[in-house]
């Protein structure tokens, strides 16, 4: 059986929290796991094999032709007649070019072989047993008769040859040693069948027949038979049940095997052709006396799925039943008409060892909960970081006879476990032999697509999987269903549910490619808080299965294919969202992850290696397969014969890989990707920049690269593919996830408690992928990682050089190695294609305290702007000191976020350029804020707070706005074009532009990603401008109407650079000499175009003087206002007379625009669906209705339709409309529509209202009333100077009287400006709060020894209420030091005369005035 060895579960090891508490298997990585398990298989084989060739080892140069690669394309797996020598390494199949002797097997099914040797040179002369290669590169050969076949290749050049050989061995049994009964003389003396529905002689023929059964490939799903002379057993459809199974089931014939053997497998084909899977249902009972039934197979279907080319089902059992009697049974049937045709029923029994059967572990039945010190993490990330990165896949549930790996087998692949896609959600025969596997369920609670008839949440996990609870590591609700908003409240629900009763468990839903968009997603995440995003997509040909985005085996596609991968909108998007988290703040990000396709097509190699790595470089932490089968819907792992296959092969050595680094990457948290682009792909339009995402060589990516220690990056192809031009290389940056423990952090990364991580990926890959049963070696052969390898060189930046640099070695079961770099400050590595490594930077945290910060609660938590983690000291101080160090940055303010109320004060200091800390003073506080302000702004490299505190203090955050100063800094700000203004960096439209909303029924969503807004004209001449500050500016359009509009760029002194016409979804301005810029935007035409808004970089910083010179005017800053903005507190807002209650849908033929009758007398709302707001207008009809404008600026401009309705018309037409600006009639200015065309359904500016003189922003109203006709309004655009003057406002903050021995506070105002006053007017400041405030304690005043003011007694030191010895006992120990004031001594109670000291004198008056008493 497999080797292995048992470890002792510690923290950190790979996927350790199994069910199996105790300990854990742990089987050997890589190749040399798949050979133990192959020669475990070959063991159970009843045909023994002797091998017949002598193992050679020789060293390939450059010199000597050698074999690069040698495939047999049904043979997959090859085994040395000896062990590989120290320092070989084989590929995934076993070969390696310095083993020159092998053996294989060839299995039950397999009758012939092409055998594909791939030579060093193109120039060697290869032959296969003498035989020359045909034109597709191989040789076939003959393996039908059972035992040896003997291939011998020889490669040659010039006088030069090598020969390598390899011993096939063809057996009559599958992979698990299973045979059929026709080969058992004995089963087929004694065989019977016994049928009440057909006939039983032709039964017995298709059930002896000796050979497989494979019909004609037929497409068709309408009851028709292929086309063959394979004789068949017919069962009339009148003797059948329905499809819906509302008859009793029909059972077709029992199957008696004379004596009682091991089955778990039986082979049958029918007809017609490509039954459909919910109406055709078998059930499968087996039994060893004919008494006691089983039934392994209780819902099996009659075909597989779309494996149209065989017609032909694989029953599997699950485990191995004792069994003598098989009975068959259909309890649906799809067809009224058409009769059933069984083809073949070949029985298979176990000629070998029987897989033993495990019992659950003890344990197991517990649901599995979070470690303590993952508290500040998201769950699902907790989960990953404690079982580590989990690598499922769909995995049938039982009853349906589609079979699952044993425990060898699933070591052999590799992977963690099922998920269980279809009711009963569990498999059992599955855990029987694999009890320690994790586990998972797609398609929750109960195997709907959407979650509407879900009802109420309760249990839902099977009884047979209760055993195995412990290990239950991913639950995905639904899948690709639908969005709603109940949706996600369903969804909602049952999360809390779940999470509540199994709280270890990943709980989320996942989508097809662009089923969500943002608006749903974010709603969605809001609602429902789940663990992690996901979606499917197969990236390949979308004629052959879907989702395929994008085909990765087309030669266009392979040229950038990591950023076509990235660029793809659900990718980018649900990185974003699950960067920010469910809150959207970032601090806890949440996982997001995608399915691995295992069912459509066996991608190249290095097209496999580049989807798993791009995805882990952009931080997934959730990979999973579609689908783990045996021959059902394409999924291509096994064979007929349960063979792996060399793509099981591939994905296994990757699972492999990313188990080896898991420990690190499920504790780190995606920062940054960028792309270094390389000659293939250099003149390709995919984008390098995206979400958090850029190009390595950009100048604005400088700063990004030098956090994380890198300077350059260069690659050499070492491949002739694609004519030897250099691929993209991906780099992926990864800071530790927020809120992790600095004592775990320092675990995994070799004793830093902040590491600096970074993933290295070789973007080259080529090759063709093949679809199930295809063998198309040559082409994906050139996809393999070894075709695609590229040596890279990494420039480290030269202020790293005295830091130690690791790589988790992802080929040494993740150990941590010293790399090493040269003088130069450089390391090379060479990478097959999709091939990543992953390295970090051993550096600590700069954040310290004094006193040292408690375990998890530690200096750095105050500055991980996390808002649950939080800093507080291990012990009490007088002070207590909070530091933390950073690159020269500049900063004017500070709010510290208090936990409790224990902190009295917090003084803030700063470093200065000659390394001393400067005081700034105390921070103001209110509430449990801490604030600083500076009037100027202040550079530093460091921050210091001192704080005083009444017990230990503690402190959540601290906030500035800390700003590396950097004249050298690449700043790249991107402005959304309803950022409107003539001042910079803001859009100033004319009056022919429209601002919407994308509507989130509509495809129109994905062409403006900018906030899903956009401005757009349908009129030619239509002008806008963009000013801006910078070198670059990068216009962003509506793709598909981009050629609709032309931009050119116009410098402060008018020169203007030529116009471009829009292409694609931007047009950009590079390479111009830094400073102020307008972009000049007009139509070129009346078909519509769209603005998205622009990116501008530039160097450094904003001149002040220029943001105060290009922002001065009454129209800098223009805000939109939409029509249905009504609420009070709004400071720009609508008032409707009479008021708007009414709301109606324009509908998608948009009726909404036509009259309506209720505009007679009312404002009538008419609304589309749309991303955050509703997109419409307000109209009416009836005689002196208005609305008012509520705004606070210098002008406002009004949008309407150019006619009231959606086209012009006789009857409906704006009426005569009166202006009053505060009350005074005013006259508009307006536009000519004349020339504008007829259609209303588009908004354009018909009104504007500007204040005249006005000097600034203050508050006005501007109404408008109808008479003798329609008014409509879509909405507003109040137009503002950039600087409002400040009006103090006070809130009053209540003191507290002084008492005799505690301050008072005064009372005082504070405002929004953060000033306090001494009145509510805010007429005189208080400059220093902390000292204006205080009023002094009034002291005890004593009249015959009782103070007036508390009732303390004199002399009373110890509080009891009156004079006693212990009083004088208390004076007398202070006097000599034993004794401290406190609550044992009162000081101020002890001055008996009044003389300002305490001395014995004090003790004796006490003592006169007890004797006297």
């Amino acid at each position: 059986m497999l080797v292995c060895v048992k470890k002792q579960i510690k923290g950190g090891n790979k996927m350790k929290k199994t069910q199996s508490k105790a300990t854990e298997k742990v089987c050997f990585k890589g190749f040399s796991k798949r050979i133990i398990s192959l020669l475990c298989a070959w063991m159970l084989l009843v045909t023994a094999a002797t091998s017949v060739a002598v193992s050679a080892v020789e060293t390939p140069n450059g010199e000597e032709p050698y074999l690069k690669n040698l495939i047999i394309d049904k043979v997959y797996e090859l085994t040395p007649t000896e062990a590989y020598p120290d320092g070989v390494k084989p590929n995934d199949t076993g070969f390696a070019p310095e083993v020159t002797s092998y053996t294989g097997t060839a299995y039950n099914s397999v009758n012939s072989i092409q055998v594909y040797p791939f030579a060093s040179s193109e120039d060697a002369k290869v032959t296969v047993n003498g035989e020359s290669l045909n034109s597709s590169g191989y040789v076939q050969m003959d393996v039908s008769d059972l035992g040896e076949h003997n291939i011998v290749v020889n490669v040659s050049q010039g006088d030069k040859s090598k020969t390598y050989t390899v011993n096939v061995i063809k057996v009559n049994s599958d992979y698990r040693g299973r045979t059929a009964i026709v080969n058992n003389e004995k089963i087929m003396n004694d065989l019977s069948v016994e049928t009440a529905v057909g006939d039983q002689a032709k039964l017995m023929e298709i059930l002896k027949k000796d050979y497989l059964v494979i019909l004609p490939e037929s497409s068709k799903a309408d009851g028709s038979y292929v086309d063959t002379s394979e004789s068949y057993w017919e069962v009339e459809a009148s003797k059948l049940p329905d499809g819906q199974g509302t008859k009793a089931p029909t059972t077709l014939f029992t199957v008696d095997l004379g004596d009682v053997y091991s089955i778990s497998r039986i082979r049958a084909a029918f007809g017609p052709s490509n039954l459909g899977l919910g109406q055709n249902k078998v059930k499968i009972s087996v039994s060893a006396d004919g008494q006691k039934w089983e039934t392994p197979v209780t819902k099996g279907n009659m075909c597989t799925g779309v494996q149209y080319h065989q017609n032909v089902v694989r029953y599997e059992l699950g485990v191995s039943y004792d069994t003598r009697y098989i009975k068959f049974e259909v309890t649906n049937w799809q067809y009224s008409n058409k009769n059933l045709r069984m083809y073949q029923f070949m029985i298979y029994t176990d000629s070998a060892d029987v897989p033993e059967k495990q019992p659950a572990p003890e344990g197991g039945d517990v649901p599995y909960e979070h470690e303590e010190q993952h508290q500040y993490i998201a769950s699902g990330q907790a989960t990953v970081i404690e079982r580590g990165l989990p690598m499922l896949g769909w995995t049938p549930s039982e009853g349906y006879g589609r079979g699952t790996p044993t425990v060898e087998e699933s070591e052999q692949f590799g992977y963690d476990g099922p998920l269980f896609y279809d009711p009963d959600f569990g498999n059992s025969d599955y855990m029987l032999y694999n009890p320690d596997s994790l586990w998972g369920i797609a398609k929750a609670p109960f195997g709907g697509n959407n979650m509407s008839s879900a009802g109420e949440p309760t249990d839902f996990i099977p009884e047979s999987m209760k055993d195995y609870i412990y290990n239950a590591i991913s639950f995905c609700f639904g899948d690709e269903g639908y969005y709603s908003r109940s949706e996600a409240e369903a969804f909602g629900k049952w999360f809390d549910w779940t999470r509540e009763n199994y709280p270890g468990v990943i709980l989320h839903t996942n989508q097809f490619p662009n089923q969500w968009n943002e608006s749903n997603l974010r709603e969605y995440m809001e609602i429902a808080e789940p663990d992690m995003l996901t979606w499917d997509d197969y990236y390949g040909d979308s004629s052959w299965a879907n989702p395929s985005s994008i085909n990765l085996s087309a030669e266009n596609v392979q040229k950038a294919a990591a950023r076509k991968l990235l660029n793809l909108p659900t990718w980018n998007l649900y990185r974003k969202l699950a960067s920010g988290g469910n809150d959207g703040t970032g601090s806890k990000p949440i996982m997001f992850g995608q399915y691995l396709d295992a069912f459509a097509f066996n991608h190249s190699q290095s097209n496999k290696n580049l989807v798993v790595n791009t995805s882990l470089i952009s931080g997934m932490k959730w990979l999973n397969f579609f689908r783990v089968e045996y021959q059902f819907d394409r999924s291509y792992f096994w064979d007929e014969d349960g063979t792996p296959t060399r793509g099981l092969l591939e994905w296994g050595e990757i699972i492999d890989r990313v188990h080896a680094i898991d420990d690190q990457l499920t504790r780190l948290n995606s920062d940054w990707i960028m792309v270094k682009v390389g000659e293939l792909g250099a003149d390709d339009s995919a984008s390098t920049d995206g979400f958090n995402r850029s190009n390595f060589d950009a100048e604005e990516s400088q700063l990004k690269n030098k956090e994380y220690g890198l300077k350059d990056v260069s690659m050499v192809s070492l491949s002739d593919t694609h004519d030897g031009l250099t691929g993209d290389v991906l780099l992926g940056y990864f800071d530790t996830l927020p809120g992790l423990y600095e004592s775990e952090i320092a675990e995994y990364f070799a004793g830093a408690t902040a590491p600096k991580a970074f993933m290295v990926m070789n973007g080259l890959v080529a090759g063709q992928a093949e679809r199930y049963n295809q063998f198309n070696i040559t082409a994906r052969e050139a996809g393999s990682s070894d075709n695609t390898r590229q040596e890279i060189t990494i420039t480290v930046d030269p202020s790293f050089m005295g830091y130690d640099l690791y790589e988790v070695d992802k080929d040494n079961n993740g150990e941590l190695k010293k790399v090493a770099v040269d003088e130069n400050g450089q390391f090379t590595i060479v990478l097959g294609g999709g091939e990543a490594n992953l390295y970090f930077w051993k550096l600590d945290a700069k954040a310290t305290s004094t006193p040292a910060a408690a375990e998890g609660m530690y200096a750095s938590f105050a500055f991980d702007n996390h808002n649950e983690t939080y800093w507080q000291p291990s012990a009490e101080a007088e002070t207590y000191s909070l530091e933390n160090s950073f690159d020269e940055s500049r900063f004017d303010e500070v709010t510290i976020t208090e936990k409790g109320n224990n902190i009295t004060s917090i003084a803030v200091y700063y470093k200065n350029s000659d390394n001393q800390w400067v005081s700034l003073g105390d921070m103001a506080h209110a509430d449990s804020a801490w604030t600083f302000n500076s009037e100027e702004l202040v550079k530093t490299t460091a921050l210091k707070f001192e704080v005083t505190s009444n017990g230990l203090p503690a402190i959540y955050g601290v906030d500035s706005n800390l700003e590396i100063v950097d004249p050298n800094k690449v700043n790249v700000v991107t402005v959304n074009d309803n950022t409107m203004g003539d001042g910079l960096f803001r859009f100033d439209y004319d009056s022919l532009w429209s601002y919407r909303e994308t509507e989130s029924n509509k495809s129109a969503v994905t062409y403006y990603p900018l906030e899903n807004d956009g401005h757009f004209s349908n009129w030619t001449g239509a002008k806008a401008t963009f000013k801006f500050y910078g070198t670059k500016v990068e216009l962003k359009l509506r793709s598909d109407q981009a050629s609709n509009i032309r931009a050119r760029v116009v410098d402060e002194n008018g020169e203007v650079i030529t116009w471009k016409t829009g292409s694609g979804a931007s047009l950009i301005f590079d390479g111009l000499e830094q400073g102020v810029y307008t972009l000049e935007i007009e139509k070129l035409n009346n078909n519509q175009a769209g603005i998205d808004g622009a990116t501008v970089t530039y160097k450094g910083e904003v001149p002040e003087d220029i943001l105060n010179e290009y922002n001065a005017g009454t129209k800098a800053v223009q805000i939109y206002i939409n029509q249905n903005v009504t609420d009070e507190n709004e400071e720009n807002r609508f008032e409707y007379t009479p008021a708007l209650t009414i709301s109606k849908q324009i509908g998608t033929d948009n009726s909404g625009f036509n009259a309506d009758a209720d505009e007679n007398s009312n404002w009538v709302e008419h609304i589309q669906n749309a991303m955050y707001q509703n997109l419409g207008f307000a109209r009416t009809k009836a005689d002196g209705a208005s609305y008012t404008i509520h705004f606070k600026g210098t002008g406002v401009q009004l949008y309407g339709g150019i006619t009231p309705m959606g086209d012009t018309s006789t009857s409906g037409q704006y009426g005569k409309l009166t202006f009053e600006l505060d009350g005074e009639v005013v006259e508009p200015q307006t536009i000519d529509t004349s020339k504008l065309g007829t259609n209303g359904k588009i908004s354009a500016r018909m009104w504007y209202v500007p204040v005249e003189n006005a000097k600034a922003n203050e508050e006005h109203t501007l109404k408008v009333t109808v008479t003798g006709g329609y008014s409509r309004i879509d909405y507003a655009v109040v137009e503002r100077m950039w600087k409002d003057a400040h009006v103090h406002s006070g809130t009053l903050v209540s003191g507290k009287p002084a008492t005799c021995t505690e301050l008072g506070v005064k009372d005082y105002y504070i405002c929004s400006c953060d000033k306090y006053f001494e009145d509510a007017e805010c007429t005189v400041e208080i400059t220093n709060l902390d000292e204006w405030k205080v009023i002094p304690a009034t002291g005890h005043h004593f009249e015959d020894g009782v103070c007036t003011g508390c009732g303390a007694v004199l002399g009373d030191v110890n509080n009891s209420g009156s004079l006693e010895v212990a009083d004088v006992t208390a004076i007398q120990r202070y006097i000599v030091g034993s004794l401290a004031e406190g609550p044992e001594f009162v000081k101020l109670l002890a001055d008996m005369n009044n003389d300002g000291t305490i001395s014995i004198i004090d003790a004796t008056l006490i003592q006169i005035s007890i004797s006297k008493k």
